[in-house]
C-alpha cells in the first residue's frame, strides 16, 4: 500500500475556496446532510467537480434502522422532553431521497446503496460521554437543553441502555445510505 498525499482543510462547505472543475471526486461522510442549506453545498460540489466527476454522500438511514437513534428517542420520551419537528437532514434518511436532490442540481446516474454496520461500545457510560464528540446531532441536542433537561435525559438514556444492554460492552446496529452521482460531461 502506498501513502496518499492528503491535506485536511477547514472551510465553508457552501462557499468552497477551490477553483471551478478542480476535482475528479467529492465525498461527504455525514457532513452535507447536516448543512442548513444543502442545495448550496450541492451547487458548490457541482462547481468544483470536473465534467464526468463523481460525488459520494454518506447519510444516515431511517431512525427505525439505527439503534442509537431509537435509544435516544426512547430516552427523550422517558425524560418527557418536548419533541420538535424532524430536522431537515431527516428527509435524506428515506431510501432514494438523496438521489432526487442530486438530480435536481444536475447530477446523472444517481444511485443509493444501503449499508449496515455495528458499533462496538465498551459501556453505556462511555457511550453517553462520547456522544457529543462523535455525533453532531447529539451535540446540537445537548446544547439546546437546560441543566435539568440534560440531567433527566442522561438518567433516562443510561437507564434504558443498561436495561437493554447491561453494564458491559455491547454493539449498536445502524444503516446508512451511500448516494452517488455523476456530473455530466457537457
Amino acid at each position: 500500500m502506498t501513502a496518499m498525499n492528503l491535506e485536511a482543510l477547514i472551510m465553508d462547505g457552501m462557499n468552497l475556496a477551490f477553483p471551478d472543475r478542480a476535482f475528479d471526486a467529492v465525498c461527504s461522510v455525514f457532513g452535507v446532510m447536516l448543512f442548513t442549506q444543502r442545495f448550496k453545498a450541492y451547487k458548490e460540489i457541482v462547481r468544483v467537480l470536473r465534467p464526468g466527476g463523481i460525488v459520494a454522500l454518506a447519510v444516515w438511514g431511517p431512525p427505525s434502522a439505527n439503534e442509537a437513534q431509537i435509544l435516544m428517542s426512547a430516552a427523550m420520551d422517558q425524560a418527557e422532553l418536548p419533541s420538535s419537528a424532524p430536522p431537515a437532514w431527516a428527509a435524506l434518511t428515506a431510501y432514494g431521497a438523496g438521489e432526487e436532490e442530486l438530480r435536481e442540481v444536475g447530477f446523472i446516474s444517481t444511485t443509493t446503496h444501503t449499508v449496515e454496520g455495528r458499533w462496538n461500545v465498551p459501556s453505556v457510560t462511555w457511550l453517553w460521554d462520547v456522544l457529543p464528540r462523535v455525533s453532531p446531532v447529539s451535540a446540537m441536542l445537548f446544547e439546546g437543553l437546560s441543566t435539568d433537561e440534560f440531567s433527566r435525559l442522561e438518567e433516562a438514556y443510561k437507564s434504558i441502555a443498561q436495561s437493554q444492554y447491561g453494564d458491559g460492552s455491547f454493539a449498536l446496529s445502524a444503516t446508512a445510505h451511500i448516494i452517488t452521482g455523476l456530473k455530466p460531461e457537457h
